[in-house]
């Protein structure tokens, strides 16, 4: 028997999307230059990147998506 409500789950979709992403900086820190990665899927409330490196939990990260009409500028963690 469940111990509570169960959280609902949000929809995730499998889109896969090339995007450059870089370590978000603080103010006069140098930025590092954009990598390329893609995603996994998608929900309504965020991305599953997959990435050429491992990164700590919870690491702030700028995020650019290329779509045929514009690109998608992210910030998040």
């Amino acid at each position: 028997m469940p111990s509570g409500p169960e959280k609902p789950t949000t929809q995730r979709f499998p889109l896969v999307l090339r995007v450059a992403w870089r370590p978000k900086t603080g103010a006069g820190m140098e930025r590092p230059r954009a990598q390329v990665g893609e995603t996994a899927d998608v929900s309504e409330h965020g991305l599953c990147l997959k990435l050429p490196v491992c990164l700590d939990r919870g690491s702030l990260l700028e995020v650019a998506v290329r779509t045929p009409e514009d690109t998608i500028r992210l910030s998040g963690k």
